[in-house]
């Protein structure tokens, strides 16, 4: 009896865990997505560029 509810809690942790896994693999995923939008982003502009151009103007900082 005590045999099988164990069981059936350590099959509910194990679940759980597999859940977190896969949200955080999903996180890996963005992250990932993100840095290759940054490479790009980083590879368009030389780093002055890039603030003054897009970082700045978000902020309502212009250059003048």
């Amino acid at each position: 009896m005590y045999s099988a509810i164990t069981d059936y809690i350590f099959a509910e942790f194990d679940f759980i865990f597999a859940e977190f896994d896969f949200i955080f693999a999903e996180f890996d995923f963005i992250f990932s997505e993100l840095e290759i939008i940054i490479a790009q982003l980083d590879f368009t502009f030389s780093g002055h560029e890039f603030i003054f151009t897009v970082i700045a103007p978000l902020f309502g900082v212009g250059v003048y």
